[in-house]
């Protein structure tokens, strides 16, 4: 059960960041083995002001605080109430050797996610820890769906505007109304790929399926990009926290694994879509006004949607190309030109306008 756990945490925390507090350092260094092999991104203190000051060196964005309560300096209880006047939707999980009841509640009052007793056990631990991974996944999942919403709604606004202008010309000429009417169908077809990709699927007649379409020719390709993944995904959250001047060369350092993707789906050649998408993101990110990143929220939005699509990358070349589990190509044909569209839209400011967009 405890193996079980263990790699749901691992999987939940893949990703993510933790700040680790304690003024022990052989604790610090238990805590620090054990949480390497799970999150991405570690950052220790050995007391509170210490982790105060990395907490907001790192603009609030470290995803989740593990605090020892007594410690010098700055305790625990004075930490939490820090970051508490700065953010309210701050993970943070306290680890205590008391286990006084009156002090539980003190603790409990800091608004905490959870409670962790000393010394280590993975069977108190892990727990607690799968508990808060999963709020902080669904918060992370919550905010793309958000974003995917608000480009709908916005499409949404389009479509109306267009239609709005369509009913006030009828009123003046017909001829005119015949002219505008196929202008506006191209546009909704044009709307209707760039903001609902999948609908490019649909009344698709054969659905091609996985089995024969692997030539064992490209299985070290795919091996080979399977294996990179990690350390892509360990430079875009690294470069999620480096000012923009030193982020350009670095991103374009990571679009190699994309330019090996778009390579093994056009050997295959059932991706098309996917493939030009790619060859697309590629071409954008090249010449990628890196002024842009001056928008922290923009930017953060930019980073954790390039992060998320080399994570879907993994999982789906694994369920492809390894497991031969899929029975349909045509979902990551669409869901991955999809993602590449969201990652430009970020930073147009007016995505009705069809200059601003690239891809389709």
């Amino acid at each position: 059960m405890d193996d079980d756990l263990s790699l749901k945490v691992k999987s939940l925390a893949r990703g993510s960041s933790v700040l680790l507090v304690d003024d022990d350092e052989f604790t610090l260094a238990i805590y620090e083995s054990i949480f390497k092999e799970m999150f991405l991104r570690i950052f220790t203190a050995r007391n509170g002001e210490e982790a105060y000051e990395l907490w907001m060196d790192q603009n609030k964005n470290i995803d989740l605080v593990v605090t020892d309560v007594m410690m010098p300096v700055l305790d625990g209880f004075e930490l939490v109430n820090k970051i508490r006047e700065q953010s309210i939707s701050q993970h943070i999980i306290v680890v205590t050797g008391m286990n006084d009841l009156n002090e539980m509640k003190n603790i409990i009052n800091l608004g905490i996610d959870g409670i962790i007793l000393k010394p280590y056990d993975p069977k108190n631990f892990l727990p607690v820890l799968a508990r808060v991974l999963e709020v902080i996944k669904a918060k992370k999942i919550m905010k793309r769906q958000i974003f995917q919403l608000k480009l709908l709604s916005q499409e949404q606004v389009a479509l109306k505007a267009t239609a709005k202008a369509i009913s006030k010309s009828a009123a003046f000429n017909q001829l005119e109304i015949a002219k505008k009417d196929t202008i506006v169908k191209k546009k909704e077809s044009q709307l209707s790929t760039k903001y609902n990709i999948r609908k490019t699927i649909v009344g698709q007649s054969a659905q091609k399926t996985f089995d024969n379409i692997i030539d064992e020719s490209n299985r070290n390709d795919i091996d080979g990009l399977i294996d990179s993944i990690y350390d892509y995904e360990a430079l875009i959250v690294t470069l999620e926290k480096e000012p923009i001047e030193n982020i350009m060369d670095s991103l374009v350092d990571s679009t190699q694994a994309i330019e090996n993707l778009v390579d093994i789906m056009n050997s295959v050649g059932s991706f098309s879509l996917a493939a030009q998408a790619g060859e697309n993101l590629i071409r954008y990110i090249k010449n990628f006004d890196i002024q842009k990143l001056e928008d922290q929220n923009k930017k953060e939005q930019f980073f954790d949607t390039y992060l998320s699509m080399f994570q879907d990358i993994e999982k789906w070349l694994r369920v492809v190309f390894v497991d031969q589990a899929a029975s349909n190509v045509n979902y990551f044909d669409a869901s991955f030109a999809n993602t590449c569209l969201e990652l430009e839209t970020i930073f147009a400011d007016d995505i009705e306008d069809d200059s601003e967009l690239e891809f389709f």
